[in-house]
């Protein structure tokens, strides 16, 4: 009966280390705001993120993070979130180990993650815009040759509904690729 009892305890401890928790945090608006911004962007919820993040130590950021300076005197807000007990216990380990306080932590890593991935999106913009000189140039080509072999084909030839289809996926790439440029609306790699 104590085997039983002990597996019982242990399945407790267990349930209990994997349930999620609700900590608060004091952060300053542009850390909210980069939160915000980074769950729109990535498409996660504020919990997958701060999970994305802390769930798996997240040690390697706070090498880039522990010598930006942290101004202690700005406004700060509490702010509860959920999220994992293990993403909890991971940043407070942190918090131990480099000496810093949980709060600049949370805040400076979401402030400098918002900052690289907005790096990221300009440089991955800059090359989309290379990208679409080439799809417009390949577009207009096709079309050149569409109506070279509308010269010698019958109207009904199946290789002009097959050119042209192919007219329609370029143009529709074109035009997905021009949206995200100016927009900021991500292609879909399903569509066509």
């Amino acid at each position: 009966m104590k085997s039983h009892d002990n597996v019982i305890q242990l399945l407790k401890k267990e349930t209990a280390k994997a349930k999620d928790v609700v900590a608060a945090f004091s952060l300053s608006l542009s850390s909210i705001d980069a939160i915000k911004w980074l769950t729109i962007n990535l498409n996660l919820s504020n919990k997958k993120l701060f999970d994305s993040i802390w769930n798996n130590q997240g040690e390697g950021f706070i090498k880039i993070i522990k010598d930006v300076p942290f101004n202690s005197k700005l406004k700060r807000f509490k702010k509860s979130q959920r999220i994992s007990r293990k993403s909890l216990n991971n940043l407070n380990g942190l918090v131990k180990k480099y000496g810093m306080k949980r709060d600049q932590i949370v805040e400076l890593t979401f402030i400098s993650y918002k900052m690289l991935y907005e790096k990221m999106l300009e440089e991955n913009i800059e090359k989309h815009k290379k990208a679409l000189k080439v799809v417009d140039d390949l577009w207009g080509h096709t079309e050149k040759i569409e109506k070279k072999l509308k010269s010698f084909l019958k109207k009904d030839d199946p290789i002009l509904a097959r050119i042209g289809s192919i007219i329609v996926i370029i143009m529709n790439l074109s035009n997905a690729i021009q949206d995200e440029v100016e927009n900021g609306v991500l292609i879909d790699p399903e569509d066509i």
